[in-house]
């Protein structure tokens, strides 16, 4: 039987178990600070606590819920690590170090945050597998095998510094997984994040295939984290091709409640687009854009499509080349929005944009 991890734990469970122990109140501050500010990796480490309390919280519970089985670097110095979780399933999570962006700037102010090339980022994972089924997606080869918890959400984060000595100082929710469909552990994980401040607020991102009920309900939270929707197409028909799970999702529905999302949070919309030839790369695509980018503020992340190959067969999908992506971005800016041309790191490591799946690691 495996032991309970302890940050799936509030604060009001601590209290209560540290109250059965006959333990005083403020040991829940202590080990909540041991756990979030000092991101010990042991219960040993809690240098205050006398050795009966460590002994008690080693019999109950877990400090950590994820171990390092392997990990990738890349020639640009991205990394991609497994790990192993306490039920022998396995996810992926992304190092990039120095992460750069190449951009077209429009009329419209462009966060520095945005655009920092000195931060390191992590790429979180929030499910073992993926149950949206995207095409351009290697993680949906895996399948959907369960959500992540709140402690195999933070973990991620706490053992990546520890693998690479280095802190981690942005994230983004664009790992394995649908986070809106793990909403509870997401949010929760989120909360702990922010209130312990782990990472900045203004420096974390949740992408979503957009699920409109859930990007309501995640305004009325109040946390003010940055959206970006994966829409890949403009127009419905096009997009349940490649998002079948968005037949559940007309684009309307879904820019209505990011109209919502916008009003509540005053957050601006990111908008991901993979570019695909002679699929959604048109005049069309272009204008159709544009007129949802006006909609609320609003930026395009046009995103080069990653050979999955590796784990999938006669992909139909042809990837726009390097020129192509820089000639719709400047129509785009020509049509003021915002753009950036996303640049891939990890694509020699199986580590770029869709290209998570634990069967190429564990090669």
């Amino acid at each position: 039987m495996h032991k309970v991890a302890i940050k799936n734990r509030t604060e009001n469970e601590l209290l209560e178990f540290f109250a059965e122990i006959n333990e005083k109140k403020y040991r829940a501050k202590q080990l909540n600070d041991a756990l979030y500010k000092k991101k010990i990796n042991a219960f040993s480490e809690i240098s205050n606590f006398p050795k009966q309390l460590i002994v008690l919280l080693e019999k109950n519970f877990s400090a950590t819920s994820l171990s390092t089985e392997k990990i990738l670097e890349s020639t640009d110095g991205s990394k991609k690590i497994l790990y192993k979780t306490s039920d022998n399933q396995f996810i992926e999570t992304v190092f990039l170090s120095n992460s750069e962006n190449t951009f077209n700037k429009s009329r419209s102010k462009i966060a520095k945050s945005d655009f920092a090339s000195n931060r390191h980022t992590l790429c979180v994972s929030t499910m073992v597998g993926c149950p949206i089924n995207c095409r351009f997606c290697a993680t949906a080869r895996i399948g959907f095998k369960r959500n992540l918890d709140v402690a195999e959400i933070i973990d991620q984060i706490f053992l990546t510094e520890n693998n690479t000595q280095k802190s981690i100082d942005n994230i983004v929710f664009m790992g394995m997984g649908e986070p809106f469909l793990n909403y509870s552990n997401v949010v929760n994980s989120l909360k702990i994040i922010s209130k312990n401040e782990i990472v900045s607020k203004k420096n974390i991102t949740v992408s979503t295939i957009g699920i409109p009920e859930k990007i309501i309900d995640f305004a009325k939270e109040e946390m003010k984290i940055k959206l970006a929707i994966s829409l890949h197409s403009a127009f419905d028909d096009v997009r349940k091709t490649l998002i079948p799970v968005a037949k559940k999702y007309q684009i309307e529905d879904l820019l209505k409640a990011l109209e919502y999302y916008y009003r509540a949070t005053k957050m601006p919309i990111t908008f991901e687009y993979i570019l695909l030839k002679n699929l959604n790369d048109s005049e069309k695509d272009i204008k159709k854009i544009a007129k949802i980018a006006r909609r609320f503020p609003a930026k395009i992340n046009l995103i080069p499509f990653n050979d999955i190959s590796f784990v999938a067969q006669n992909i139909d999908l042809i990837p726009a080349s390097e020129n192509e992506i820089k000639i719709f971005a400047k129509k785009l800016y020509n049509e003021n929005v915002m753009t950036i041309t996303r640049k891939s790191q990890g694509s020699d490591i199986a580590a770029a944009c869709g290209q998570l799946a634990t069967s190429v690691t564990l090669v």
